[in-house]
Protein backbone atom coordinates (compact mmCIF):
# COMPACT_ATOMS: atom_id res chain seq x y z
CA UNK A 1 0.00 0.00 0.00
CA UNK A 2 1.72 3.23 -1.17
CA UNK A 3 0.96 7.25 -1.92
CA UNK A 4 -1.79 8.76 0.57
CA UNK A 5 -3.35 5.20 1.48
CA UNK A 6 -0.46 5.31 4.32
CA UNK A 7 -2.42 8.29 6.20
CA UNK A 8 -5.55 5.89 7.52
CA UNK A 9 -3.02 4.37 9.90
CA UNK A 10 -3.24 6.59 12.38
CA UNK A 11 -1.90 6.24 16.35
CA UNK A 12 -5.02 4.18 17.48
CA UNK A 13 -7.32 3.14 14.81
CA UNK A 14 -7.68 3.33 10.57
CA UNK A 15 -9.34 6.32 9.19
CA UNK A 16 -10.09 7.67 5.91
CA UNK A 17 -12.54 8.92 3.14
CA UNK A 18 -14.19 6.21 1.78
CA UNK A 19 -13.74 5.32 -1.81
CA UNK A 20 -10.73 7.54 -2.04
CA UNK A 21 -8.06 6.43 1.38
CA UNK A 22 -9.89 3.66 2.29
CA UNK A 23 -11.50 1.29 -0.46
CA UNK A 24 -13.48 -2.39 -0.11
CA UNK A 25 -10.38 -3.47 -1.32
CA UNK A 26 -7.97 -1.51 0.80
CA UNK A 27 -10.32 -3.01 3.71
CA UNK A 28 -10.17 -6.57 2.68
CA UNK A 29 -6.32 -6.44 3.01
CA UNK A 30 -6.38 -5.16 6.18
CA UNK A 31 -8.44 -7.88 6.73
CA UNK A 32 -5.69 -10.10 5.48
CA UNK A 33 -3.21 -8.12 7.34
CA UNK A 34 -4.95 -8.43 10.61
CA UNK A 35 -5.55 -12.54 9.93
CA UNK A 36 -1.46 -13.17 9.25
CA UNK A 37 -0.48 -11.50 12.28
CA UNK A 38 -2.92 -13.00 14.77
CA UNK A 39 -2.31 -16.27 12.94
CA UNK A 40 1.44 -15.91 13.98
CA UNK A 41 0.21 -16.70 18.02
CA UNK A 42 -2.85 -18.70 17.31
CA UNK A 43 -3.89 -21.34 14.53
CA UNK A 44 -7.65 -20.20 13.87
CA UNK A 45 -7.83 -17.04 15.82
CA UNK A 46 -11.45 -15.84 16.75
CA UNK A 47 -12.20 -12.31 15.93
CA UNK A 48 -15.15 -10.74 16.73
CA UNK A 49 -16.42 -7.98 13.94
CA UNK A 50 -18.98 -5.41 14.07
CA UNK A 51 -19.56 -2.01 12.19
CA UNK A 52 -21.82 1.07 12.64
CA UNK A 53 -24.67 2.58 10.47
CA UNK A 54 -22.51 4.75 8.30
CA UNK A 55 -23.64 4.07 4.56
CA UNK A 56 -20.33 2.54 3.71
CA UNK A 57 -19.91 0.32 6.47
CA UNK A 58 -22.16 -2.32 4.92
CA UNK A 59 -19.63 -3.25 2.20
CA UNK A 60 -16.65 -2.39 3.98
CA UNK A 61 -17.46 -4.62 6.72
CA UNK A 62 -18.36 -7.73 4.20
CA UNK A 63 -14.93 -7.15 2.56
CA UNK A 64 -13.36 -7.20 6.10
CA UNK A 65 -15.29 -10.56 7.05
CA UNK A 66 -14.85 -12.52 3.56
CA UNK A 67 -10.99 -11.29 3.88
CA UNK A 68 -10.38 -12.62 7.47
CA UNK A 69 -12.34 -15.59 6.71
CA UNK A 70 -10.62 -16.18 3.45
CA UNK A 71 -7.23 -15.98 5.79
CA UNK A 72 -7.97 -18.76 8.06
CA UNK A 73 -9.55 -16.71 11.11
CA UNK A 74 -13.08 -17.63 12.67
CA UNK A 75 -15.24 -14.39 12.35
CA UNK A 76 -17.79 -13.79 15.10
CA UNK A 77 -19.88 -10.82 12.94
CA UNK A 78 -22.12 -9.55 15.56
CA UNK A 79 -24.00 -6.97 12.46
CA UNK A 80 -24.89 -3.66 13.01
CA UNK A 81 -23.91 -2.10 16.74
CA UNK A 82 -22.90 0.87 18.75
CA UNK A 83 -19.22 0.74 19.46
CA UNK A 84 -19.67 0.00 23.12
CA UNK A 85 -22.29 -3.19 22.45
CA UNK A 86 -18.96 -4.14 20.49
CA UNK A 87 -16.62 -4.03 23.13
CA UNK A 88 -19.26 -5.66 25.38
CA UNK A 89 -19.06 -8.60 23.09
CA UNK A 90 -15.46 -8.60 22.98
CA UNK A 91 -14.89 -9.03 26.60
CA UNK A 92 -17.82 -11.14 26.73
CA UNK A 93 -16.87 -13.85 23.69
CA UNK A 94 -14.18 -16.11 23.44
CA UNK A 95 -11.96 -14.02 21.06
CA UNK A 96 -8.68 -13.49 20.46
CA UNK A 97 -9.08 -10.14 18.17
CA UNK A 98 -11.35 -7.58 17.25
CA UNK A 99 -12.53 -4.89 14.36
CA UNK A 100 -15.25 -2.38 14.47
CA UNK A 101 -15.72 -0.75 11.11
CA UNK A 102 -16.84 3.14 12.21
CA UNK A 103 -14.97 6.35 11.72
CA UNK A 104 -16.55 7.12 15.25
CA UNK A 105 -17.09 10.71 15.15
CA UNK A 106 -15.91 11.78 12.06
CA UNK A 107 -17.92 13.21 8.93
CA UNK A 108 -19.95 11.06 7.07
CA UNK A 109 -17.47 10.72 4.15
CA UNK A 110 -14.95 8.81 6.23
CA UNK A 111 -14.96 5.82 7.92
CA UNK A 112 -12.35 2.95 9.85
CA UNK A 113 -11.50 0.44 12.17
CA UNK A 114 -11.19 0.58 15.39
CA UNK A 115 -8.98 -3.13 16.01
CA UNK A 116 -7.43 -5.09 19.04
CA UNK A 117 -4.76 -7.73 18.52
CA UNK A 118 -5.44 -9.29 22.18
CA UNK A 119 -7.50 -8.66 25.28
CA UNK A 120 -5.15 -5.16 25.45
CA UNK A 121 -5.49 -1.81 23.79
CA UNK A 122 -3.97 -1.81 20.44
CA UNK A 123 -0.42 -0.65 20.59
CA UNK A 124 1.47 2.14 18.02
CA UNK A 125 3.63 -1.17 17.24
CA UNK A 126 0.89 -3.35 16.29
CA UNK A 127 -0.61 -0.37 14.22
CA UNK A 128 3.28 -0.18 12.59
CA UNK A 129 3.08 -3.48 12.21
CA UNK A 130 -0.23 -3.91 10.50
CA UNK A 131 0.93 -1.34 8.23
CA UNK A 132 4.04 -2.80 7.20
CA UNK A 133 2.02 -6.30 6.91
CA UNK A 134 -0.46 -4.72 4.37
CA UNK A 135 2.06 -2.61 2.75
CA UNK A 136 4.15 -5.55 1.91
CA UNK A 137 1.38 -7.84 1.73
CA UNK A 138 2.33 -10.49 3.81
CA UNK A 139 -0.20 -12.86 3.85
CA UNK A 140 -1.50 -16.34 4.26
CA UNK A 141 -4.85 -18.43 3.11
CA UNK A 142 -6.62 -20.67 4.92
CA UNK A 143 -10.15 -21.92 5.78
CA UNK A 144 -11.81 -20.31 8.52
CA UNK A 145 -15.34 -19.47 9.24
CA UNK A 146 -17.86 -16.51 9.74
CA UNK A 147 -20.76 -16.95 12.38
CA UNK A 148 -23.37 -14.56 12.93
CA UNK A 149 -24.44 -13.43 16.29
CA UNK A 150 -26.88 -11.20 17.92
CA UNK A 151 -25.19 -9.78 21.15
CA UNK A 152 -28.14 -7.21 21.57
CA UNK A 153 -29.86 -9.11 23.97
CA UNK A 154 -27.02 -10.02 26.09
CA UNK A 155 -25.92 -6.29 26.12
CA UNK A 156 -29.41 -5.09 27.28
CA UNK A 157 -29.58 -8.15 30.26
CA UNK A 158 -26.21 -6.97 31.44
CA UNK A 159 -26.94 -3.18 31.39
CA UNK A 160 -29.93 -3.51 32.90
CA UNK A 161 -28.14 -5.14 36.14
CA UNK A 162 -26.11 -2.60 36.35
CA UNK A 163 -28.52 0.40 36.17
CA UNK A 164 -31.69 -1.23 37.44
CA UNK A 165 -35.05 0.83 37.33
CA UNK A 166 -34.93 3.73 40.12
CA UNK A 167 -38.33 5.70 41.29
CA UNK A 168 -39.41 8.44 40.86
CA UNK A 169 -38.48 8.21 37.27
CA UNK A 170 -36.74 11.12 36.09
CA UNK A 171 -36.73 13.17 32.68
CA UNK A 172 -34.08 13.07 30.00
CA UNK A 173 -33.53 14.45 26.47
CA UNK A 174 -31.69 11.85 24.77
CA UNK A 175 -30.25 12.74 21.41
CA UNK A 176 -28.52 9.64 19.23
CA UNK A 177 -27.63 12.20 16.20
CA UNK A 178 -29.10 9.65 14.15
CA UNK A 179 -26.05 7.36 14.70
CA UNK A 180 -25.90 3.85 16.35
CA UNK A 181 -27.64 4.73 19.50
CA UNK A 182 -30.95 5.68 17.94
CA UNK A 183 -32.99 2.67 17.51
CA UNK A 184 -31.44 1.10 21.20
CA UNK A 185 -30.63 4.24 23.41
CA UNK A 186 -34.32 5.39 24.32
CA UNK A 187 -35.34 1.80 24.84
CA UNK A 188 -32.51 0.92 27.54
CA UNK A 189 -32.93 4.73 29.31
CA UNK A 190 -36.79 4.10 29.61
CA UNK A 191 -35.71 0.21 30.81
CA UNK A 192 -33.65 1.96 33.62
CA UNK A 193 -36.24 4.37 34.56
CA UNK A 194 -36.44 7.71 32.64
CA UNK A 195 -38.81 9.36 30.74
CA UNK A 196 -36.67 10.36 27.63
CA UNK A 197 -37.48 13.00 25.46
CA UNK A 198 -36.20 11.36 21.72
CA UNK A 199 -33.51 13.80 19.62
CA UNK A 200 -32.69 12.45 16.54
CA UNK A 201 -33.19 9.03 17.67
CA UNK A 202 -34.00 7.59 14.22
CA UNK A 203 -30.78 6.24 11.98
CA UNK A 204 -29.22 8.32 9.28
CA UNK A 205 -26.83 7.30 7.22
CA UNK A 206 -25.42 10.39 6.26
CA UNK A 207 -25.60 12.54 9.51
CA UNK A 208 -28.24 14.90 7.72
CA UNK A 209 -29.67 16.27 10.67
CA UNK A 210 -26.52 16.68 13.17
CA UNK A 211 -22.64 16.21 12.93
CA UNK A 212 -21.49 12.91 14.38
CA UNK A 213 -18.99 15.33 16.80
CA UNK A 214 -21.18 16.17 19.36
CA UNK A 215 -19.74 19.73 19.74
CA UNK A 216 -21.78 22.50 21.43
CA UNK A 217 -22.66 24.07 17.75
CA UNK A 218 -23.84 21.03 16.85
CA UNK A 219 -26.44 20.28 20.32
CA UNK A 220 -28.87 23.45 19.25
CA UNK A 221 -32.29 20.61 19.17
CA UNK A 222 -31.22 18.61 22.06
CA UNK A 223 -30.59 21.91 24.74
CA UNK A 224 -33.73 22.85 23.43
CA UNK A 225 -35.78 19.75 24.05
CA UNK A 226 -34.00 19.85 27.52
CA UNK A 227 -35.46 23.51 28.58
CA UNK A 228 -39.04 22.94 26.81
CA UNK A 229 -39.66 19.29 28.20
CA UNK A 230 -38.61 20.43 31.70
CA UNK A 231 -35.89 17.92 31.56
CA UNK A 232 -33.28 17.05 34.51
CA UNK A 233 -30.39 16.38 31.85
CA UNK A 234 -29.76 15.49 28.65
CA UNK A 235 -27.11 12.96 26.86
CA UNK A 236 -26.07 13.31 23.11
CA UNK A 237 -23.90 11.13 21.63
CA UNK A 238 -21.15 10.38 19.39
CA UNK A 239 -21.61 8.89 15.83
CA UNK A 240 -20.48 5.43 16.89
CA UNK A 241 -21.87 5.77 20.43
CA UNK A 242 -18.43 5.40 22.95
CA UNK A 243 -18.63 9.41 23.57
CA UNK A 244 -21.45 11.70 25.60
CA UNK A 245 -21.79 14.97 26.17
CA UNK A 246 -23.99 16.30 28.99
CA UNK A 247 -26.65 19.50 29.13
CA UNK A 248 -27.85 20.44 32.44
CA UNK A 249 -31.25 21.06 33.15
CA UNK A 250 -30.95 25.48 31.90
CA UNK A 251 -29.84 23.85 28.96
CA UNK A 252 -25.83 24.72 28.52
CA UNK A 253 -23.28 22.18 27.46
CA UNK A 254 -21.21 21.25 30.33
CA UNK A 255 -17.42 21.10 28.96
CA UNK A 256 -16.53 17.20 29.59
CA UNK A 257 -13.66 17.74 31.98
CA UNK A 258 -16.39 19.45 33.96
CA UNK A 259 -18.62 16.33 33.81
CA UNK A 260 -15.60 14.28 34.41
CA UNK A 261 -14.79 15.97 37.85
CA UNK A 262 -18.66 15.31 38.56
CA UNK A 263 -18.66 12.29 37.90
CA UNK A 264 -14.84 11.37 39.49
CA UNK A 265 -16.11 12.81 42.69
CA UNK A 266 -18.95 10.93 43.30
CA UNK A 267 -16.95 7.77 42.38
CA UNK A 268 -14.23 8.40 45.13
CA UNK A 269 -16.95 8.94 47.72
CA UNK A 270 -17.39 5.21 47.75
CA UNK A 271 -13.65 4.52 47.01
CA UNK A 272 -11.18 7.59 48.50
CA UNK A 273 -7.74 7.09 47.22
CA UNK A 274 -8.80 6.28 44.01
CA UNK A 275 -6.97 6.48 40.80
CA UNK A 276 -8.59 8.86 38.16
CA UNK A 277 -6.94 9.42 34.61
CA UNK A 278 -7.56 12.32 32.60
CA UNK A 279 -5.75 13.34 29.46
CA UNK A 280 -3.58 16.36 28.26
CA UNK A 281 -6.21 19.00 27.25
CA UNK A 282 -7.76 18.28 30.03
CA UNK A 283 -8.59 21.38 32.33
CA UNK A 284 -6.84 21.75 35.94
CA UNK A 285 -9.85 21.81 37.55
CA UNK A 286 -10.43 18.24 36.99
CA UNK A 287 -7.28 17.03 39.18
CA UNK A 288 -7.54 19.65 41.18
CA UNK A 289 -11.20 18.40 42.19
CA UNK A 290 -9.85 14.83 42.04
CA UNK A 291 -7.19 15.39 44.94
CA UNK A 292 -9.64 17.31 46.87
CA UNK A 293 -11.71 14.63 46.97
CA UNK A 294 -9.15 12.13 48.01
CA UNK A 295 -8.19 10.92 44.70
CA UNK A 296 -5.52 10.25 42.69
CA UNK A 297 -4.60 12.59 39.62
CA UNK A 298 -3.06 10.92 36.38
CA UNK A 299 -2.33 12.78 33.19
CA UNK A 300 -2.05 10.78 29.95
CA UNK A 301 -1.91 11.53 26.43
CA UNK A 302 -5.29 11.87 24.44
CA UNK A 303 -6.46 8.85 22.24
CA UNK A 304 -8.58 5.53 23.42
CA UNK A 305 -5.92 3.24 23.14
CA UNK A 306 -3.52 5.07 25.74
CA UNK A 307 -6.24 6.57 27.81
CA UNK A 308 -7.88 2.67 28.52
CA UNK A 309 -4.26 0.81 28.35
CA UNK A 310 -3.20 3.25 31.37
CA UNK A 311 -6.48 2.45 32.95
CA UNK A 312 -5.70 -1.10 33.04
CA UNK A 313 -1.90 -0.57 34.19
CA UNK A 314 -3.15 1.37 36.99
CA UNK A 315 -6.30 -0.49 38.08
CA UNK A 316 -7.62 3.08 37.97
CA UNK A 317 -11.32 3.84 39.06
CA UNK A 318 -12.29 6.18 36.18
CA UNK A 319 -11.05 8.16 33.54
CA UNK A 320 -12.07 11.20 31.14
CA UNK A 321 -11.48 13.04 27.76
CA UNK A 322 -11.70 15.92 27.05
CA UNK A 323 -14.16 14.83 23.97
CA UNK A 324 -16.69 12.78 26.10
CA UNK A 325 -14.88 9.39 26.35
CA UNK A 326 -15.48 8.62 30.03
CA UNK A 327 -13.96 5.25 31.11
CA UNK A 328 -14.81 3.09 33.83
CA UNK A 329 -12.58 0.33 35.91
CA UNK A 330 -16.39 -1.75 35.97
CA UNK A 331 -16.02 -1.85 31.72
CA UNK A 332 -12.66 -3.63 32.26
CA UNK A 333 -10.68 0.34 31.71
CA UNK A 334 -13.15 0.82 29.11
CA UNK A 335 -16.09 3.31 27.92
CA UNK A 336 -19.41 2.92 27.26
CA UNK A 337 -21.45 6.83 26.50
CA UNK A 338 -24.56 4.97 27.27
CA UNK A 339 -23.06 3.62 30.12
CA UNK A 340 -21.96 7.17 31.67
CA UNK A 341 -25.68 9.00 30.84
CA UNK A 342 -26.92 6.12 33.30
CA UNK A 343 -24.78 6.92 35.41
CA UNK A 344 -24.87 10.70 35.57
CA UNK A 345 -28.46 10.07 35.98
CA UNK A 346 -28.03 7.61 38.86
CA UNK A 347 -25.33 10.16 39.85
CA UNK A 348 -28.53 13.10 40.54
CA UNK A 349 -30.87 10.71 41.58
CA UNK A 350 -29.00 10.08 44.58
CA UNK A 351 -27.82 13.90 44.73
CA UNK A 352 -31.28 15.34 44.61
CA UNK A 353 -29.68 18.44 42.82
CA UNK A 354 -29.70 19.38 39.79
CA UNK A 355 -26.62 19.01 37.57
CA UNK A 356 -25.99 22.54 36.93
CA UNK A 357 -24.89 23.31 40.95
CA UNK A 358 -23.01 19.98 40.78
CA UNK A 359 -20.88 21.39 37.65
CA UNK A 360 -21.00 24.85 39.81
CA UNK A 361 -18.60 22.94 42.60
CA UNK A 362 -16.14 21.95 40.13
CA UNK A 363 -13.36 24.90 40.18
CA UNK A 364 -13.66 27.87 37.45
CA UNK A 365 -10.75 28.41 35.76
CA UNK A 366 -10.45 30.12 32.23
CA UNK A 367 -9.37 27.74 29.27
CA UNK A 368 -9.90 28.20 25.44
CA UNK A 369 -11.66 25.18 23.65
CA UNK A 370 -9.60 23.04 21.66
CA UNK A 371 -8.06 25.06 18.44
CA UNK A 372 -7.74 22.62 15.83
CA UNK A 373 -5.64 24.03 12.51
CA UNK A 374 -6.00 22.01 9.72
CA UNK A 375 -2.22 20.61 8.61
CA UNK A 376 -0.96 17.79 6.85
CA UNK A 377 0.68 15.28 9.77
CA UNK A 378 3.77 16.19 8.96
CA UNK A 379 3.42 20.16 8.93
CA UNK A 380 1.41 19.33 12.43
CA UNK A 381 4.81 17.71 13.66
CA UNK A 382 6.54 20.77 12.58
CA UNK A 383 4.87 22.88 14.77
CA UNK A 384 5.09 20.90 17.59
CA UNK A 385 8.53 20.13 17.40
CA UNK A 386 9.16 24.47 16.71
CA UNK A 387 6.58 24.92 19.95
CA UNK A 388 9.90 22.56 21.94
CA UNK A 389 12.61 24.10 20.20
CA UNK A 390 11.60 27.48 21.35
CA UNK A 391 10.12 27.00 25.21
CA UNK A 392 11.24 29.39 27.34
CA UNK A 393 10.21 28.58 31.15
CA UNK A 394 7.59 26.52 32.70
CA UNK A 395 8.15 22.72 33.64
CA UNK A 396 8.14 20.90 29.69
CA UNK A 397 5.93 17.67 29.06
CA UNK A 398 6.03 15.42 25.73
CA UNK A 399 4.01 12.83 26.72
CA UNK A 400 1.76 14.21 24.11
CA UNK A 401 3.24 16.50 21.84
CA UNK A 402 4.85 19.28 23.95
CA UNK A 403 2.68 20.61 26.89
CA UNK A 404 3.99 23.53 29.34
CA UNK A 405 2.97 24.30 32.59
CA UNK A 406 3.20 28.06 33.59
CA UNK A 407 3.07 29.00 37.26
CA UNK A 408 -0.52 30.66 36.14
CA UNK A 409 -2.09 28.43 33.73
CA UNK A 410 -0.54 25.90 30.94
CA UNK A 411 -0.55 25.60 27.29
CA UNK A 412 -1.01 22.45 25.10
CA UNK A 413 0.29 21.49 21.28
CA UNK A 414 -0.29 18.16 19.79
CA UNK A 415 -0.82 15.95 16.32
CA UNK A 416 -4.48 14.47 16.55
CA UNK A 417 -4.31 10.69 16.57
CA UNK A 418 -7.68 10.51 14.34
CA UNK A 419 -7.59 13.85 12.08
CA UNK A 420 -5.40 15.93 9.75
CA UNK A 421 -4.96 18.53 12.25
CA UNK A 422 -2.90 20.04 14.90
CA UNK A 423 -4.57 20.82 18.85
CA UNK A 424 -3.87 23.55 20.85
CA UNK A 425 -5.61 24.65 24.14
CA UNK A 426 -4.44 26.96 26.66
CA UNK A 427 -5.91 27.58 30.53
CA UNK A 428 -5.26 30.80 32.92
CA UNK A 429 -6.14 30.70 36.76
CA UNK A 430 -7.29 34.13 35.60
CA UNK A 431 -9.08 35.26 32.21
CA UNK A 432 -7.03 37.81 31.96
CA UNK A 433 -3.51 36.09 32.12
CA UNK A 434 -4.33 34.05 28.71
CA UNK A 435 -3.05 36.50 26.61
CA UNK A 436 0.52 36.19 28.02
CA UNK A 437 0.02 32.25 28.28
CA UNK A 438 -0.57 32.65 24.44
CA UNK A 439 2.37 34.74 23.74
CA UNK A 440 5.08 32.99 25.56
CA UNK A 441 3.65 29.38 24.36
CA UNK A 442 3.72 30.78 20.26
CA UNK A 443 5.21 34.09 20.43
CA UNK A 444 8.17 32.92 17.81
CA UNK A 445 6.08 32.20 15.60
CA UNK A 446 3.76 35.68 14.79
CA UNK A 447 2.13 33.64 11.87
CA UNK A 448 1.10 30.83 14.01
CA UNK A 449 0.26 33.25 16.86
CA UNK A 450 -2.28 35.53 14.70
CA UNK A 451 -3.83 32.31 13.61
CA UNK A 452 -4.81 30.75 17.03
CA UNK A 453 -5.83 34.37 17.93
CA UNK A 454 -8.16 35.02 14.80
CA UNK A 455 -10.25 30.90 15.63
CA UNK A 456 -10.18 32.01 19.70
CA UNK A 457 -11.95 35.41 18.60
CA UNK A 458 -14.89 33.95 16.05
CA UNK A 459 -15.74 31.50 19.13
CA UNK A 460 -18.99 31.37 20.64
CA UNK A 461 -18.91 30.22 23.96
CA UNK A 462 -21.30 27.79 24.22
CA UNK A 463 -20.04 25.51 26.88
CA UNK A 464 -19.32 26.97 30.96
CA UNK A 465 -16.19 28.18 31.88
CA UNK A 466 -13.98 25.80 33.60
CA UNK A 467 -13.65 26.24 31.18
Amino acid sequence: MKGPRVSIFKSCDIRGVYNEELTDATMADIGRGMAAIMRRAHERPAIVVGGDTRRSTAPLKAALVAAMAESGADVLDIGTVPTPVFYFAFRSLPAHGCAMVTASHNPPQFNGLKLCFSQMPVTLAEIAELELTVGERRFVTGVGSVRRLDVLPDYEGWLGAQFPAAAPRMKMACDAGGGAWSNIAPRLLRAAGFDVEAVFCRVDADFAARDPNPLPEALGEVRRAVVAAGCRFGAAFDGDGDRVVFVDEQGAVIASDVAGAVIARRLLEAEPGGKVVYEVNCSQALPDAVAAAGGVPLIERAGHAFMKRRMIDEQALFGAEISGHFFYRSLGGGDDGLYSALAMGKLLQQAGRPLSALAGEVPRYHATPVVRLPRRPADAQRIVDGIAANARGGTVSRIDGIRIQYDDGWALARVSVTEPVVSLRFEARRRELLPGILQRFLGFDPALLAEVKARLRIWRQDTRETS
